[in-house]
C-alpha cells in the first residue's frame, strides 16, 4: 500500500469514527465520496476516498470496535474494574442488557462498553394526580433528590453514600406551597378541615414509608460503604487502617496483601496518608478524588525509589471502580436511544449497534477528530461488502 493509499484509508476510518461519535446515520456515507471529490478536487486523498455506507459499517464492525474492545480487555488484565449491567424498559425498543466496565485508567475511573444482549420488551405506564398532590410531591422531592443527584454522579462517589439518608418522620413536612394551597382551598370552602387533616396525615405517612422503603431497599447500611470513606481525603482522619484491611479480606484474589508483613506495610502507608499535607481547593467539593489516587500511585520513596503508597493505592483504586448506582447503565440506554431511532431501527443489538456503542464509549470526545487510527485499522479491503479487517 502506497503512502497516498494509507492517507486515504486513514481518512476513511476517521470519518467513520466521527459519524459514530456524532450519531450520523451510516446511509449518509453514500454521499460523502462524491461530495469530497467535488469539494476538494485538488486533494489526492479526497479523490481516492471510497467509503460508502457498507464499507463504513464494515470499518466500525470489523476494525475500530474490535480494536477498542481488545484494548479494554488488555487493561482489564492489569487494572481493577467492575462489570455493570442492567435491563432496559423503554417502550418500542427490544429489551437491552448492555455489559459495561468501570475501570481505573491512569488517573481516573472511566466507563467503557464491552457487549450487548437483548431480551423481551416491557411496557410503561403513567399516573395522573390532582394539583395539591403534585405540589406535595414537588415539596417532598428534595428529601430524595439530594441522594438521587449523588447516585447519578458520573464521578466515583461510593465513599459518600454511608449514612446519607438520615430523615426521621417528625422532621418531614408537606411543604409551604402545598400548605398555602390547602389553606386557600379551605378558605374558599372547596375542602373541609377534616379533609385537610386527612391529607396531611396521608402525606406524612407517605413520606415516612417512602424513606423507610429507600432505607430498606438501598444498601446504605452495607458495611462496605462504611469502609469506603477512607479514600476521601476529607474523611481520612475519621477512618482507621481497618477500613483498608476490610477490602483486603473481602477481595482476596485482587488484593494479595494477606501476610503479616504485607499488612504492616499497608498500615504504614495508611498512617503516612493520614499525616500527609494535602492542599485543598477553595471549594472542597471540586477536589478530584480519582485524580488524587492516580497521582498517589506515582509517588516514589526518596530512599528506596519504590512506590511509597503502592499497596494503599491499589486498594483505593479498587474502591473507586465500585459502582455507587446503576446510573452508568442508564446513561448507556440514553446513548442507545440517540442511535436506534425510528428511522434507524434495523441496527442489530448484538451487531452494528454494539460496535457503535463500543466506539462511542471509547473516550474519544470532545475532540474525536484528533484520534489517530492504529495502522491495523487502515489496511485496504478487497470488497466493501465482504471486507474482513483483522487486528
Amino acid at each position: 500500500m502506497s503512502v497516498q493509499e494509507a492517507k486515504t484509508r486513514r481518512a476513511e476510518v476517521k470519518v467513520a469514527v466521527a459519524m459514530v461519535q456524532h450519531n450520523v446515520p451510516f446511509a449518509v456515507a453514500d454521499h460523502f465520496s462524491p461530495l469530497y471529490k467535488e469539494c476538494f478536487r485538488d486533494s489526492p486523498t479526497a479523490q481516492g476516498f471510497k467509503s460508502a455506507s457498507t464499507k463504513t459499517t464494515c470499518l466500525i464492525n470489523e476494525a475500530v470496535a474490535p480494536h477498542f474492545k481488545k484494548e479494554l480487555v488488555m487493561k482489564m488484565r492489569e487494572k481493577p474494574f467492575t462489570l455493570v449491567t442492567d435491563g432496559s424498559n423503554d417502550t418500542g425498543l427490544k429489551k437491552m442488557n448492555p455489559l459495561t466496565v468501570r475501570i481505573f485508567d491512569t488517573n481516573k475511573v472511566v466507563h467503557r462498553f464491552l457487549d450487548m444482549r437483548n431480551n423481551q420488551d416491557l411496557e410503561g405506564w403513567w399516573m395522573h394526580f390532582p394539583t395539591p398532590y403534585l405540589l406535595f410531591y414537588q415539596a417532598t422531592l428534595p428529601v430524595f433528590t439530594l441522594l438521587n443527584l449523588l447516585l447519578h454522579r458520573e464521578r466515583s462517589s461510593i465513599f459518600q453514600l454511608h449514612g446519607e439518608v438520615k430523615c426521621k418522620g417528625e422532621n418531614l413536612n408537606v411543604g409551604f406551597t402545598t400548605r398555602a394551597t390547602l389553606n386557600r382551598l379551605l378558605e374558599a370552602g372547596d375542602i373541609t378541615p377534616q379533609e385537610v387533616q386527612l391529607f396531611q396525615q396521608a402525606a406524612l405517612a407517605f413520606l415516612v414509608r417512602a424513606v423507610e422503603y429507600g432505607i430498606n431497599k438501598l444498601p446504605l447500611k452495607e458495611a462496605l460503604l462504611r469502609h469506603t470513606r477512607f479514600v476521601d481525603v476529607q474523611q481520612r482522619t475519621e477512618c482507621g487502617v481497618e477500613d483498608a484491611l476490610y477490602f483486603i479480606d473481602r477481595f482476596q484474589e485482587l488484593l494479595p496483601f494477606h501476610g503479616p508483613e504485607e499488612q504492616d506495610k499497608v498500615c504504614e502507608q495508611f498512617l503516612e496518608y493520614q499525616l500527609m499535607d494535602i492542599p485543598m481547593p477553595q471549594d472542597p467539593t471540586t477536589f478530584n478524588v480519582e485524580e488524587f489516587w492516580g497521582s498517589m500511585s506515582s509517588i516514589k520513596c526518596k530512599v528506596t525509589g519504590l512506590s511509597q503508597f503502592g499497596r494503599l493505592t491499589k486498594i483505593a483504586q479498587l474502591v473507586l471502580v465500585l459502582p455507587h448506582s446503576n446510573a452508568d447503565a442508564e446513561r448507556v440506554f440514553s446513548m442507545v436511544g440517540l442511535n436506534k431511532t425510528k428511522t434507524m431501527n434495523s441496527l442489530a443489538l448484538d451487531g452494528t449497534l454494539s460496535s457503535i456503542m463500543t466506539v462511542k464509549m471509547a473516550g474519544l470526545e470532545p475532540n474525536c477528530f484528533r484520534w489517530e487510527p492504529p495502522d491495523k485499522t487502515t489496511v485496504p479491503t478487497q470488497s466493501p461488502a465482504a471486507a474482513k479487517i483483522s487486528l
